[in-house]
């Protein structure tokens, strides 16, 4: 998701939630990778974030599921954290992911 508006109806998909209108910045554009045409509007400081980002930020999480299923031990800043992170990378690139996304990431 590039930012909190991505849609393929400029309305809210649930009726208490009350998201943001597109402005000016909204476009027609295609989803990276796909055909579907979506309205895209990028995110910039200032404007409203999504119900779920809300949070503080607690810093980057990665767990081996297998290992961890608890998610008890935080392996981020690990070596596997870079090959997950440069398989990220690679992924986004095979789908044509715009520089936006990667720079949004810390990728770019």
């Amino acid at each position: 998701m590039w930012s909190n508006r991505w849609s393929t109806m400029p309305i809210p998909s649930m009726p208490k939630l009350r998201l943001p209108l597109p402005d000016d910045r909204a476009v027609l554009d295609r989803m990276p990778g796909s055909r579907v045409p979506v309205i895209r509007q990028p995110f910039q400081a200032g404007d409203l974030l999504p119900y779920w980002a809300l949070g503080p930020f607690g810093g980057n999480h990665l767990y081996d599921l297998r290992n961890d299923p608890a998610e008890e031990n935080n392996i981020a800043g690990s070596r596997a954290e870079k090959e997950i992170a440069d398989a990220l990378w690679q992924a986004l690139r095979e789908v044509e992911a715009p520089e936006d996304q990667f720079a949004r990431l810390g990728m770019a």
